[in-house]
């Protein structure tokens, strides 16, 4: 006599998968598919409904109340993480917007410290200079000479920095080829955050370049008009204080257009290193470069062509 075989159990249908996951034979996102228990282990899968392979789920404890505690630790962490990129970004375009600007007012800072050379070295100012600060005698022209407060507040530095041309002796406008730099350094800027802020959408990225401009307009500011005086003060920053207001805006408006190109091109960009970089068989744990602009998951494995 043969044994009867005992009934199978039916397929338990558990939930349904929330997450991205690939599937390990042909790559597509199961994500929306059915999790059912296996009858025969009592496992828990989900079945590709492209090729029909199975895709184990394992089941962890729970970690009751230290879950959503971690959670909010990570969280906070990450937030930490945007906060001091957010400030790193805007340092990076004040410092490099604050340079390109003060690069355009050198003709005025060479002007000023010739006309103070010129006047320290007279018989009247040499006996005023040697009893109260000596170091202002025997200096060269350049934007780094040091100029005394006391002289430079009997002075008409519109009228001192005016030459034939009229105020625009006062700009170097060859500076502005220092824009390229900052327009490289804003577009990778542009391109990291594009990748930090997924979930964003333009406007969002959008908001968040006006963010890093503001910020950075703010450290400029700071810089600007918060240098102190000890009696004395570059050539340079006299100059760039009284006449470098405009070429500062001017260059951090600037910014602000390379640095939304990077923040539009950028999901695609790293889409394209990760392509030029990495064998499908690593690109799954990146998918999500794919998945927040609603794009199909890439290829995890090499398209094997009829006739190959």
């Amino acid at each position: 006599m043969t044994p009867e075989t005992p009934p199978t159990a039916p397929t338990q249908r558990v939930a349904l998968l929330t997450g991205d996951r690939l599937c390990a034979a042909c790559g597509f996102n199961l994500h929306g598919q059915s999790i059912v228990r296996e009858p025969h282990y009592g496992m828990l899968i989900v079945r590709c409904p492209e090729c029909s392979a199975v895709a184990a789920l394992q089941e962890y404890p729970t970690l009751g109340r230290w879950a959503g505690r971690w959670a909010g630790v990570l969280a906070g962490l990450w937030l930490l993480v945007l906060l001091g990129a957010w400030a790193a970004s805007a340092g990076i375009i004040s410092a490099s917007s604050y340079a390109v600007s003060e690069s355009f007012t050198r003709p005025a800072a060479l002007r000023i410290a010739e006309a103070f050379v010129e006047w320290a070295s007279s018989e009247d100012a040499q006996a005023q200079l040697t009893a109260r600060n000596s170091w202002a005698t025997n200096q060269t022209v350049n934007s780094y000479t040091w100029i005394d407060d006391d002289w430079l507040k009997s002075q008409d530095l519109r009228a001192l920095t005016t030459g034939r041309g009229g105020f625009t002796d006062r700009y170097d406008f060859r500076a502005a080829k220092g824009w390229v730099g900052v327009g490289i350094a804003a577009f990778v800027i542009g391109c990291f955050w594009s990748v930090a802020l997924l979930h964003a959408g333009w406007r969002g990225r959008a908001i968040a370049a006006l963010a890093i401009v503001a910020l950075a307009g703010l450290f400029d500011w700071m810089a600007f008009s918060g240098s102190g005086s000890w009696g004395a003060v570059l050539a340079s920053d006299v100059a760039h204080q009284k006449f470098g207001g405009l070429a500062l805006g001017a260059t951090l408006a600037f910014s602000l257009l390379p640095l939304i190109a990077g923040m539009t091109l950028g999901r695609r960009l790293a889409r394209l290193t990760v392509r030029l970089l990495l064998p499908p068989r690593l690109r799954g744990p990146l998918a999500f470069l794919w998945y927040c602009e609603g794009l199909p998951a890439p290829k995890t494995r090499h398209e094997i062509r009829p006739g190959s």
